[in-house]
C-alpha cells in the first residue's frame, strides 16, 4: 500500500507541473515599443506574439503629500495591434512608463 502511495505521489509530481507549463498560445506579446503621449501619459503598442497588452504610467500627484500611483490603459492584442494609452490625473506628472505583458 505505501509503495502504491510513493508511486502516486511521484507521478503527479511529474504530471502536474508540465500541465502547468506555458504553451505556444500562452506567450507573451513581443517587438512591443512604449513611449509618452501628450503632457502626461504613456503609450504602448505590441505587433507579434499572442497574449494581451497594455501601456501603465506612474504618475505623481501635483499636490501635497504628492503621493505616486499607476494608471493602465485598456488591454489590446498583437493581431490587431491598437495603441494602448494610460494617463495621469489632471494636473499629474508623467515619472515613469513601461508595457504591461499578459
Amino acid at each position: 500500500m505505501r509503495l502504491r502511495l510513493r508511486h502516486a505521489i511521484a507521478a503527479a509530481a511529474v504530471v502536474v507541473p508540465l500541465a502547468l507549463a506555458p504553451t505556444a498560445a500562452q506567450a507573451a506579446p513581443t517587438s512591443c515599443s512604449t513611449g509618452p503621449e501628450g503632457g502626461n501619459g504613456s503609450y504602448a503598442v505590441c505587433t507579434r506574439g499572442t497574449g494581451s497588452y497594455r501601456a501603465m504610467v506612474q504618475c505623481r500627484q501635483w499636490f501635497w503629500p504628492n503621493y505616486y500611483y499607476i494608471n493602465y490603459g485598456p488591454w489590446q492584442v498583437p493581431s490587431n495591434p491598437v495603441k494602448s494609452i494610460a494617463n495621469c490625473n489632471f494636473g499629474d506628472s508623467r515619472q515613469l512608463y513601461t508595457v504591461d505583458l499578459s
